[in-house]
């Protein structure tokens, strides 16, 4: 279900004057692939929070949804390629999310990570450098 089907609100926290050095098109796959991951598994009536704040070395941007969550042992290997939490999940798209974001992070010198904790929901970490050898 999309956004409105499943009437989750978004919530934006994203100062105006966030720079970071990076591939325009990949920084947008990242994104379009945390916030549609937080809405397939996100509750009715729920909300996603995208943060991205400065710190000292680069721009931390975290999704968070108050979904179903993944379990604890799942966590270490959502970022796996074609790896599937369970087959109660939504079977739609490739099990390539997850990985392709990975790749875009570390592509650009850079990390994520995951938190959750099952029917509270999942918040995905991405920590971008402000200056970075992009090697993509």
């Amino acid at each position: 279900g999309s956004l409105e089907e499943k009437g989750i609100k978004m919530e934006l926290d994203v100062p105006e004057a966030l720079t970071v050095q990076a591939d325009q098109s990949l920084m947008t796959e990242l994104v379009l692939n945390l916030v549609e991951n937080a809405v397939k598994y996100g509750r009715k009536q729920g909300h996603i929070q995208i943060r991205a704040a400065t710190e000292d070395k680069g721009v931390r941007l975290s999704v968070a949804d108050d979904g179903i969550g993944i379990p604890e042992e799942a966590l270490p290997h959502i970022f796996e390629r074609f790896y599937r939490v369970d087959d109660a999940r939504d079977r739609s798209g490739t099990g390539l999310g997850l990985s392709i974001c990975e790749w875009i992070a570390l592509a650009h010198g850079g990390s994520i990570s995951a938190s959750s904790t099952q029917e509270k929901g999942t918040r995905i970490d991405v920590f971008l450098p402000f200056h970075n050898k992009t090697s993509c």
